[in-house]
C-alpha cells in the first residue's frame, strides 16, 4: 500500500524513491542530512537515517523509511528511546498515536538500562495522550454485550480523561436499598464533588466519574452525560462554584452537545466543547 508523506502529500514506495524540490531522492536527502551530521553512512541502518531526519523533524523523509518497511519499535524501540533522551516529547506522541510506537515497551526498555531520563520522558508522551485523547464513542469504546444485571456495583473503567477516570456502573445496583448502596438519587451519572446528596462524596471517589450503564448502548447519550459530570467536576473542583452554578454551565454544556453531535463526530466535539466549557467562571 502506498503511503502518503505528512509535509509533501506525495504517494511513494522505496522503490519509487521520489525526489524532493531539489532533485534528490529520499535516501539521496537522507544520505546528506547525515553526512552534515559527520556520520558514516556505510556503517547506517535504517534506525540510524531515521534518527537523523528525526533531529531535523523531517516528517517527509521519516514517513518514507516506515513506509519502506521499518519497524518502528525495532532494536528495543530505540527510535522512541531516543526521542526521549532528546526530549522531543511532540514527535513521540505522533509516532505513538500515529505510527503504532510501542511506548509501554519502551518504558521497560528503558528501566532495564537505567535511562532515567528517557523513561521520564516516555512517562510524559504517555500521559499526555492520555490527557488529550478524546472520548471515544463509539470508535475504540469496547461496549458490553449486555448490560450488568443487578447483583453488583460491576464498576468498570471505560477511559482516563484529563486524569479522571471513566467508569460504567450498575445504576439499578447503586440505587437498591437492600442490597446495593441506597443511593437512590444516582440518575445517569455523577461525580465526587456534587453536593446536592452526600452519597455522592461517599460512594464516588476524587478522580472517578460514574455513569449508569444502561446508557452504554447509546455512545451519543453516554457521551453527553460524562461530558456534564466533567465540566460540573471541574467548575466546583478547580474553579470553586456552587454546585447550582456549575450545574447550570455543565447543562449548557451538554444541550450544545446534543445539538450538535453527529455519528462519527462526537469524539472531537466533545473534546472542544468540554475544554470551553470547563474554562467558564
Amino acid at each position: 500500500m502506498r503511503a502518503r508523506t505528512v509535509n509533501e502529500g506525495m504517494s511513494f514506495t522505496r522503490e519509487d524513491d521520489p525526489k524532493g524540490s531539489l532533485g534528490i531522492g529520499m535516501m539521496g536527502q537522507l544520505k546528506d542530512l547525515a553526512r552534515a551530521r559527520g556520520k558514516n553512512i556505510e556503517n547506517m541502518d535504517d534506525v540510524g537515517f531515521f534518527l537523523v531526519a528525526a533531529w531535523d523533524k523531517r516528517h517527509d523523509l521519516m514517513d518514507y523509511l516506515l513506509s519502506s518497511g521499518l519497524d518502528i519499535n525495532t532494536q528495543e524501540c530505540e527510535i522512541l528511546r531516543v526521542l526521549g533522551w532528546w526530549e522531543y516529547v511532540d514527535l513521540g506522541v505522533h509516532l505513538i498515536q500515529k505510527r503504532g510506537a510501542d511506548v509501554d515497551l519502551a518504558m521497560k526498555f528503558a528501566k532495564e538500562k537505567n535511562e532515567w531520563k528517557t523513561g521520564r520522558r516516555l512517562e510524559e508522551m504517555k500521559e499526555l495522550i492520555e490527557k488529550t485523547k478524546p472520548f471515544p464513542l463509539k470508535e475504540g469504546w469496547n461496549l458490553p454485550s449486555e448490560l450488568s444485571g443487578e447483583k453488583d456495583l460491576n464498576k468498570r473503567v471505560l477511559d482516563v480523561i484529563d486524569g479522571i477516570k471513566i467508569c460504567a456502573v450498575n445504576g439499578d445496583f447503586v440505587r437498591d436499598k437492600n442490597k446495593g448502596l441506597g443511593f437512590i438519587a444516582f440518575v445517569e451519572g455523577g461525580n465526587h464533588y456534587a453536593d446536592s446528596y452526600p452519597d455522592y462524596k461517599k460512594d464516588i471517589k476524587k478522580d472517578e466519574v460514574w455513569l449508569d450503564d444502561v446508557h452504554l448502548t447509546k455512545p451519543n447519550d453516554a457521551a453527553a452525560i460524562i461530558l456534564h459530570e466533567m465540566v460540573e467536576r471541574y467548575q466546583m473542583k478547580e474553579h470553586g462554584l456552587t454546585y447550582d452554578k456549575a450545574h447550570d454551565i455543565a447543562n449548557r454544556a451538554e444541550q450544545l452537545f446534543r445539538k450538535k453531535v453527529h455519528t462519527g463526530t462526537g469524539g472531537k466535539l466533545w473534546g472542544q466543547i468540554y475544554k470551553k466549557f470547563r474554562d467558564i467562571k
